[in-house]
């Protein structure tokens, strides 16, 4: 019963936007994987308005990013099949009424969002026998997503219409303060210039997940596109004294991913 509850906080979390959406870990220990770390680049147009690269990474034991673009031949890295890119050029992103397509391929669930409700708020009705009154918000699908060890990495590209910088801050901000309570806490959103973006960062700590108690929210704005990238980082915030060594690999790999974006208007 309590491994069930686990699970199902976790996923809460994961849900409400507080908990990076990661995938199972794969091929060995997390830590031999950040160690030398291998990163893919990709690149498409938004709109016809910019043009847009970021790197992440790729290799045995990572899921890298789910953009639409033409694979190559499958062949085999330390024993284990991969999947590359024959090129970093990606399908473009282009808006058409009122969906988001990447090529051919509708992006609506990714980039605006599906509406749901949260259980963590809801309360159970003995009559209708079903769970009513949750707290509503949107769930944005990840395009690049992984979990190594007690670290995640997450990178999602969100509309400003479908859910501002602030509302998805505010949101979080109610949840901690209304669900979690005493038991989590963050620090105002700040801006922090890299190289030529200026993102916003907002830190969060939650001892209710037990797996990443930390997270690091990156949003940076595309102009005025109208779009942003949010990029999270979850970690266990012992790590940082207890596992230092790890906690520095996992740094340098955000910190890398966060300098790759490049921008170019057209």
């Amino acid at each position: 019963m309590r491994a069930i509850l686990v699970l199902v906080i976790s996923a809460a979390l994961a849900g409400c936007g507080l908990l990076s959406t990661a995938l199972p870990q794969r091929y060995g220990p997390p830590q031999e994987r950040l160690y030398v770390p291998r990163y893919a680049k990709f690149e498409f147009q938004l709109n016809g308005k910019n043009r847009i690269s970021h790197e992440y990474l790729y290799g045995a034991g990572v899921q890298s990013c789910n953009y639409v673009g033409k694979r190559a031949a499958t062949y085999f890295e330390d024993g284990q099949a991969m999947y590359p890119y024959q090129s970093s050029k990606m399908a473009d992103f282009e808006e058409r009424g009122g969906h988001v397509y990447q090529g051919a391929v509708l992006m609506d669930r990714e980039v605006l969002g599906m509406r749901m409700v949260s259980p963590l708020t809801a309360h159970y009705n003995p009559q209708t026998k079903k769970l009513e009154g949750g707290t509503a918000y949107l769930d944005f699908q990840s395009f690049c997503s992984d979990r190594l060890g007690s670290h995640t990495y997450n990178v999602s590209l969100r509309k400003s219409s479908a859910q501002t910088i602030d509302e998805g801050i505010q949101h979080r901000i109610w949840m901690l303060e209304n669900v979690w309570k005493h038991l989590a806490r963050w620090e105002a959103p700040v801006e922090v210039r890299r190289g030529a973006n200026r993102w916003i960062v907002f830190k969060t700590w939650n001892k209710a997940d037990y797996l990443t108690d930390a997270a690091e929210e990156w949003s940076l704005p595309i102009g005025d596109s109208g779009y942003y990238f949010r990029v999270i980082f979850g970690y266990k915030s012992a790590d940082i004294v207890d596992n230092a060594v790890d906690y520095a690999k996992s740094r340098a790999v955000l910190d890398h991913i966060l300098d790759s974006f490049v921008i170019e208007p057209l």
